[in-house]
């Protein structure tokens, strides 16, 4: 399926992105994974520390509530995508936004430009993302990550899904079953569904033509008609893994007219 909708900024007017009926809430932990170490700027470090900020309807609201996991973008954090988090939560779901370390802003703070381009190329950082999913996921649902939002009566584990922009549309991807360098498959049977704004196509983060011939959960790709960036350099690469997943009918892509790689970001005028 693809639809169109006009994403044409409008940077001298004020932007409010709406709200839904719950007031919202988060908070801030770093959960630890002693299963696993990563290569920062050279140096092996375990365990490996997973930063996450959770977006909430207030603890007023008893719920449960549909838990969603948020990939940022190479180069973010765990604060990208804020005004979709809280809206999300507004909305009444549980929001989870994972920092993904060696492709966030701190890998590229400490270690330079150049260091940070060529992590980002690697096979390693492709896979800590998605394994970083499932350990938070692992986690939440042990009810030990010592953020009162996240209480196990107040969640959903029965409807999980997940959703990023970028390297965060791979993370999505790769979590619900698309493989990549050579057929890795690290996809997690818990997440049901989700959404991936600006993927890949293949050639790039390790994909190939047949990275999504197991990719059957529900799910929606979004793009826009001038979204290109480094490693994509043309928009219409953007469909191919929706034109690739088998076609179950619960597939969908919506492509924005006028849409750059940026308008999914965090800045007013982007939000369009």
């Amino acid at each position: 399926m693809l639809s169109s909708c006009s994403a044409d900024p409008k940077p001298s007017l004020p932007y409010a992105f709406p709200s839904g009926a719950y007031a919202v809430s988060n908070e801030t932990a770093i959960l630890s994974d002693s299963s696993r170490s990563w290569d920062d700027g050279g140096e092996r470090v375990a365990p490996r520390e997973i930063p996450i900020k959770v977006y909430s309807p207030a603890l007023t609201n008893a719920g449960p509530f549909p838990l969603l996991f948020l990939s940022h973008g190479l180069g973010g954090n765990l604060n990208g995508q804020s005004y979709l988090a809280e809206y999300l939560a507004s909305s009444g779901y549980v929001v989870v936004s994972v920092q993904h370390h060696r492709s966030d802003s701190d890998y590229l703070k400490a270690h330079g430009a150049l260091a940070f381009t060529y992590a980002a190329s690697e096979a390693e950082t492709r896979l800590l993302r998605p394994k970083d999913m499932s350990f938070v996921l692992d986690v939440v649902s042990s009810g030990k990550t010592g953020i009162g939002l996240l209480a196990l009566h107040r969640i959903d584990l029965l409807k999980v899904g997940v959703l990023g922009h970028s390297f965060g549309a791979f993370t999505t991807l790769a979590c619900l079953g698309a493989t990549f360098d050579g057929g890795t498959d690290v996809s997690d049977g818990r997440f049901l569904c989700g959404v991936a704004y600006s993927p890949q196509g293949p050639g790039t983060l390790g994909y190939d033509t047949h990275s999504w011939d197991a990719s059957y959960r529900p799910t929606m790709t979004l793009a826009g008609t001038a979204d290109t960036s480094i490693g994509t350099f043309f928009a219409y690469e953007r469909r191919i893994p929706f034109d690739d997943m088998p076609a179950t009918g619960a597939k969908y892509h919506e492509t924005l007219n006028n849409a750059v790689h940026s308008s999914f970001g965090d800045a007013p005028a982007d939000n369009g």
